[in-house]
Parts: C-alpha cells; structure tokens; sequence
C-alpha cells in the first residue's frame, strides 16, 4: 500500500472517530481488519502528541525568553532609579533611606 493511500486511510479514521464510531464499525466500513484501525490510531495518536509537544515547546521558549528579557528591563530601570539616574522618579526621603540600607547589605 503507498503512503498516500495509509495517510488517506487515517483521515477517514480520524474522522471517523471524531463521529464516535468503535473500531469494529470504522473497520468493517473501510474494508479492513481491525488490527489496522487499532495501528491507525495508535500512530495518529502519537501524532497529535508530537504535534502539541512541539507546539507546547516553541511556545513556551518563546514566553520564557520575553520573560527573561521583561526581567533584565526592570533590573536595569530598578538600578537606574537607585542611582538617581532616572529624573521621572521623585524618591521620598523614606524610598532612598531605605535604598541605602539596602545597598550596604549587598
């Protein structure tokens, strides 16, 4: 059997499934032994395994790397603010007392 025929045979199954048919009906519909049907979703289920691993794993790369970026963005402001360097800050005089404590610590 080509592949293009067993990729066509598994969307049929696939669809199949979805209209919940058992196995045996979904066997005896496309002429086959249900051996075959068992195969078929036992590869199409690994397939959609893979297919939302993959997309769970570039996905979450994605979100981790704009976090990490997110982060370093407030720790350069955090520093910039700390050493006065940011003029759209007003510090209280508690707000600075409380940074100098913090600074000597580190």
């Amino acid at each position: 059997m080509h592949k293009y025929e067993i990729e066509e045979r598994r969307r049929k199954v696939a669809t199949l499934l979805a209209q919940l048919m058992p196995e045996v009906e979904i066997a005896q519909e496309l002429k086959v032994d249900q051996s075959t049907i068992s195969r078929d979703i036992k590869v199409l289920k690994d397939l959609s395994q893979k297919f939302v691993f993959d997309l769970a794993k570039s996905d979450l790369a994605y979100y981790y790397k704009q976090c990490i970026d997110r982060i370093e963005e407030v720790r350069r402001k955090g520093w910039e603010i700390f050493k006065g360097q940011d003029n759209n800050v007003n510090l209280t005089s508690r707000d600075k007392a409380f940074s100098s404590k913090s600074h000597k610590r580190m």
